[in-house]
């Protein structure tokens, strides 16, 4: 969000509103702890599956369950 956190939390709370019963939407609180991690990521203080690890907990996927498996992405290094 080009507006910084004001934008985003207006863009949350118009979320929440459209849909308040939905398990899926990520509460505030969640997305500042993503923000910190996007930025512990961009410091390249965690590796990137440590980022896609915990971006899998936030989106409720689990080892325990096969239709909620984690996703990992493939990634080109050398293309």
């Amino acid at each position: 969000f080009r507006g910084g956190g004001k934008e985003r939390s207006r863009f949350l709370r118009g979320l929440l509103a459209a849909c308040p019963h939905s398990p899926d939407v990520v509460s505030a609180k969640g997305l500042a702890h993503h923000d910190h991690l996007v930025q512990r990521w961009r410091r390249r203080e965690m590796s990137n599956f440590e980022y896609l690890m915990h971006l899998n907990t936030l989106a409720g996927r689990t080892f325990n369950d096969l239709s909620q498996y984690p996703v990992f992405p493939w990634v080109l290094a050398d293309w």
